[in-house]
C-alpha cells in the first residue's frame, strides 16, 4: 500500500506534503510514526527522484518542506541535501490555532509559517528552473495568482 500523504505540492514534481489528522498527544505513537518515519521518508523520496528521475545532478539549496497538522497544532520539517546522500532535518516547534477571541494575535505564528512553507517551496521552485532550463517555464508559477478577467 506504501505510505498514504493527505496532500502533496507539485508542479510536474513534488516539492512538499502534509499530514493530517485528529487531535493526539503530543507523546502519541502515532504522532511519532507520522512525524518522524512516514512523513520523513516522503520528503527523502522526493529529493531522490528530483535528483535521480528529473536529471538534477546538482541539489545544493534545494529543500523540500513538510507539514504536519493534528487538531489545532501544526508544525513543519524541512529537508535538504548537504553532501551526497546527508540529508538535514530541520523542524520547527508546535504552532496553535487559537480557539478563543483572547489569543487571536497569536494567529499571527500560524501565517507566518503557511508563508514561510511558501517562501522554502517558491525558491526550490526558482531554483529548480534555473537547473532544468526553459522547457520547464511554468514550473514557477504555481505560486502565482491567477489571473482576474
Amino acid at each position: 500500500m506504501g505510505r498514504r500523504l493527505d496532500l502533496i505540492l507539485r508542479k510536474k514534481l513534488e516539492l512538499g506534503t502534509d499530514k493530517a489528522g485528529r487531535r493526539t498527544d503530543d507523546n502519541g505513537s502515532k504522532l511519532f510514526r507520522e512525524k518522524d518515519l512516514k512523513l520523513l521518508k516522503a520528503l527523502k523520496d522526493m529529493i531522490m527522484y528530483i535528483k535521480t528521475e528529473a536529471g538534477v545532478d546538482d541539489v545544493q539549496g534545494l529543500e523540500v518542506v513538510g507539514l504536519l497538522q493534528y487538531g489545532l497544532k501544526m508544525s513543519s520539517i524541512t529537508m535538504d541535501i548537504l553532501v551526497n546522500y546527508v540529508h538535514r532535518v530541520t523542524g520547527t516547534g508546535n504552532v496553535v490555532v487559537p480557539s478563543d477571541w483572547n489569543n487571536l494575535p497569536d494567529f499571527r505564528k500560524v501565517l507566518f509559517m503557511a508563508l514561510s512553507i511558501k517562501e522554502i517551496v517558491s525558491r526550490t521552485m526558482e531554483l529548480l528552473q534555473s537547473k532544468l532550463g526553459n522547457d520547464n517555464d511554468d514550473l514557477g508559477k504555481v505560486m502565482e495568482p491567477p489571473e482576474v478577467d
